[in-house]
């Protein structure tokens, strides 16, 4: 498959291969529309059904507290139950 890229920049596709040590590198096009930079983390998600997709940490930051937050309240919860 050969690099895709619509006429408004929204969308890409294309295909990598995966290196001898499991690496693949995020083309330019990619790294450009999300502003990735040498040295970024980025957070791989995968689901054995839906696939794999990596995602910008800031982007996940503000849902990753929302769920940290929400399994602090159940946990909170839990132990309030319990003294009671």
């Amino acid at each position: 498959m050969g690099f895709h890229k619509d006429s408004k920049g929204q969308y890409f596709g294309t295909t990598v291969k995966i290196g001898p040590k499991g690496q693949i590198v995020i083309p330019k096009e990619i790294r450009d529309m999300f502003g990735f930079q040498p040295g970024d983390s980025v957070l791989l998600l995968a689901d054995r059904k839906r696939g794999t997709v990596i995602q910008s940490i800031d982007t996940m930051t503000p849902f990753m507290k929302m769920a940290f937050r929400e399994i602090q309240q159940e946990e909170n919860e839990s132990e309030e139950e319990k003294d009671e």
